[in-house]
């Protein structure tokens, strides 16, 4: 009896802590593309715990949630390689709500680029904001202000490269 060798694609997370501080959170998680990403955030709810590296992991039934309802807060993605990005979706935690906030991108982390505004954002739900940025190391995603007050809390990144292809994070 033969078997015939599967041909399909397999996805493989890594996730693995490297650091650990009050006020920062960090992971690491593979790529399928061979890119490495560093998830941060400013705070990191522990109990029970909602990680910065959840907002990239293709489940939208985790998600990161800072500590405690103080704004501004971010959440951050260092590419270990440059990419080129085009959009990018957030899938909040409350999606019949809406978030204010700003995506900034930047190539060494200090000299930061607004790529999309939406500090004035009264629109609930999942939506692609779109943006062109090149050479990016490292994308910031700033929460400024959700409707009730509560949590900044992010379920799902997602970034679409210069083709409008989803990027494997």
């Amino acid at each position: 009896r033969y078997r015939q060798a599967y041909t399909g694609t397999n996805k493989l997370t890594i996730i693995e802590p490297i650091a650990e501080r009050a006020d920062l959170t960090k992971q690491l998680i593979g790529q399928a593309a061979g890119n490495r990403v560093t998830v941060t955030a400013k705070s990191t709810q522990q109990s029970p715990a909602h990680p910065a590296a959840a907002a990239l992991d293709g489940q939208v039934d985790t998600r990161w949630c800072g500590d405690g309802p103080t704004m501004p807060s971010w959440l951050q993605l260092e590419f270990q390689q440059p990419v080129s990005l085009s959009a990018a979706e957030i899938v909040w935690e409350f999606q019949h709500e809406w978030m204010r906030y700003t995506i900034e991108t930047s190539g060494d982390g200090k000299v930061w680029r607004t790529a999309f505004d939406a500090a004035a954002n009264n629109q609930a739900g999942v939506r692609r904001d779109r943006f062109s940025a090149a050479d990016v190391r490292y994308l910031r995603v700033n929460v400024l202000k959700q409707q009730r007050g509560m949590w900044p809390s992010v379920r799902e990144v997602r970034l679409f490269d210069k083709t409008g292809s989803l990027l494997p994070v």
